[in-house]
């Protein structure tokens, strides 16, 4: 007969359990990916103490952090989706890799250069976990202060404004289906008929004045348009269904995985999908369910590509296997940065060209002056790759362009972007439709999904989207939205979902 004591722990057990179970969830899948790995790098390939120690430790560090960010009060899909990244391509695939030595593209480094790599890894982190802590305390309390001064206090000027009777949201929805639709019109048949065909086409209309501009609105605004909408309807505005399908199927045609991109796909799926589940228990699952198909099924995606950088065989539920493919080569594109002594050579583009190439990129008439100054196949020339279009992770691109210095400034500024983020969700509530439709709310979902492409890179090719999502949440947010109503009680948390 079982004790009174060993019953209580056993009701506290379940009880817990019951209490917390999406962050056991989190920690058990986290654990049985993380743990191995660690053991593959602590007792693999001897390197140096330094490399071995910092190898076992990234997987640990990286996964703990993506728990915290998944399963606390407040869930941002974006910090959650970086903290994913993080611990995918820089903690886990690397961990699986050094321990066998076997890199994707088969670079063979120095244990100083690999040591270094993994530094700037954790630099970039740390000033993400830093500036984003900083800001989600720091902002509120310099909101309520201009609150306070102001005359009559934040109440009065609600009590003050009038809401304007039209949506003019629904206009932007309106005019990027349109938009979406001639792209689409233009490419006609290509836009299903696989990469090569559609690349040959883009390129045979580039001539048309506004075609690029064009490809780039239909594209990037995808991503974020119709889920910045999806998140209006999901909370306290009314936008009309039609135009939420409209502008939803003509984003799918135009990112159609035919075309050749899956990250591009994959971004629209994820925009979509956070913004319509915002708010819901559903969405928690959203960065495990990411993750899980990324060990499985993502590997192999590219079986038999054909141009001898897609999966040999399907590998489902091997990590230490699928994580050493080409798809996982961010760290040794690092390790490549690292490797090359001048960081820009002197027969190659300079490091300014390199920094404002990816602002330029975006400028119809400058965008020619900066044609190909891409720092992934920058890299791959320099250090004798056969295959060079590839990307370079944002880690890599910002110590290549500018060392330590930049890498800590722009991760700070990305820390920053997902502190006021997940300080505009905070502030409204776990529930939809009581939320008011700030800034975090509308970006959240589209920034986590272009975080795929913009922390895979080059920024040269991809700032332009999340650059657009930014600015399109701040005009949705500051210029087309009715005027700020008195704020709706919050409701208590999802019970289970979260935690203090």
């Amino acid at each position: 007969m079982a004790s009174p004591d060993k019953n209580t722990a056993v009701q506290s057990v379940v009880g817990y359990f019951q209490r917390h179970w999406v962050m056991v969830l989190y920690c058990v899948v986290a654990a049985l990916l993380a743990v191995p790995a660690s053991c593959s790098a602590l007792f693999g390939h001897q390197w140096s103490p330094v490399v071995t120690v910092l190898a076992t430790i990234t997987p640990l560090a990286t996964a703990s952090a993506f728990v915290w960010s998944a399963t606390g009060r407040t869930l941002s899909l974006s910090l959650s989706v970086f903290w994913l990244w993080a611990f995918l391509f820089l903690g886990l695939a690397p961990a699986y890799q050094i321990g066998g030595t076997s890199f994707p593209w088969h670079g063979e480094f120095t244990p100083s250069e690999i040591a270094t790599a993994q530094a700037i890894v954790l630099i970039g982190c740390v000033a993400v976990a830093v500036a984003s802590v900083a800001v989600n305390r720091l902002r509120p309390a310099i909101v309520a202060n201009r609150s306070r001064r102001a005359p009559g206090g934040k109440s009065s000027l609600i009590a003050r404004r009038r809401p304007r009777s039209v949506n003019l949201f629904e206009y932007v929805l309106a005019t990027y289906t349109l938009a979406a639709t001639v792209f689409a019109v233009f490419v006609g048949s290509a836009l299903f008929t696989g990469k090569t065909l559609f690349q040959q086409r883009v390129v045979a209309l580039a001539d048309i004045v506004g075609f690029g501009t064009l490809y780039f609105v239909a594209t990037a605004g995808a991503i974020c348009i119709p889920a910045i909408g999806w998140a209006l309807r999901r909370s306290t505005m009314k936008v009309r269904p039609v135009l939420l399908y409209a502008a939803t199927g003509v984003g799918f045609v135009v990112t159609n995985p035919l075309i050749g991109s899956r990250f591009l796909s994959g971004a629209f799926v994820i925009a979509i999908a956070g913004a319509i589940l915002a708010g819901s228990l559903w969405q928690r699952f959203m960065p495990l369910g990411i993750l899980v198909a990324f060990v499985t099924v993502f590997p192999s995606l590219d079986l038999a590509r054909g141009d001898g950088t897609g999966s040999n065989k399907l590998e489902l539920f091997l990590p230490q296997y699928s994580l050493t493919g080409f798809d996982f080569d961010a760290f040794e594109m690092l390790c490549r940065a690292v490797s090359i002594d001048d960081p820009l050579p002197s027969h190659e583009t300079s490091r300014w060209e390199l920094f404002v190439a990816p602002l330029l990129r975006w400028i119809p008439v400058l965008a020619r002056d900066v044609q190909g100054h891409g720092t992934g196949p920058l890299v791959a020339r320099e250090t004798g790759m056969s295959f060079t279009n590839v990307s370079m992770p944002l880690w890599g691109e910002s110590y290549f362009v500018g060392g330590v210095g930049l890498t800590v400034i722009t991760f700070l500024a990305l820390g920053a972007l997902f502190g006021i983020i997940r300080e505009g969700l905070a502030s409204t509530g776990s529930t939809p439709l009581t939320r008011e439709p700030n800034f975090g709310v509308l970006v959240d979902a589209p920034v986590a999904a272009l975080l795929f492409i913009v922390l895979r890179g080059s920024l040269y090719e991809v700032l332009g989207y999340l650059l657009l999502a930014i600015a399109v949440g701040l005009v949705t947010r500051f210029l087309l939205l009715p005027k700020s109503s008195p704020p709706l009680p919050l409701p208590s948390p999802v019970q289970g979902a979260n935690r203090s």
